[in-house]
C-alpha cells in the first residue's frame, strides 16, 4: 500500500470514530452559515450559543484525531499493519 493510500486509509478510519461528533460540528456550521447569509440581516449578532459550541467541538474533534494513534503509541493498532509511521 503506497504512503497516500495508507494516510487515506488512518483518516477514514478517524473520520468513521469520530463521525457522529463530526456531524454535530458540520451541522453547527450550517446554522452558523444560515444566520449569516438569511433573512434575518438585522439580527448581525452571531448567536452566543452556536459559536461557543462552534469553539469547544473544534478543538475536541482535532485532538481525538491526532490521539488516536500517535507514532509512538506501542498498543497503537497500526502497529500490527505496515504502516510506515508517517503516515499514522
Amino acid at each position: 500500500m503506497s504512503w497516500t493510500r495508507q494516510v487515506w486509509h488512518v483518516l477514514s478510519r478517524d473520520v468513521r470514530r469520530t463521525r457522529w461528533l463530526l456531524v454535530a460540528f458540520l451541522a453547527l456550521i450550517a446554522v452558523r452559515v444560515v444566520e449569516l447569509v438569511g433573512a434575518n440581516r438585522l439580527a448581525s449578532h452571531p448567536s452566543a450559543l452556536v459559536l461557543i459550541a462552534m469553539y469547544l467541538t473544534a478543538p475536541v474533534l482535532v485532538v481525538l484525531w491526532l490521539q488516536e494513534d500517535t507514532p509512538t503509541d506501542v498498543q497503537g493498532f497500526w502497529t500490527a499493519l505496515p504502516l510506515e509511521a508517517s503516515a499514522v
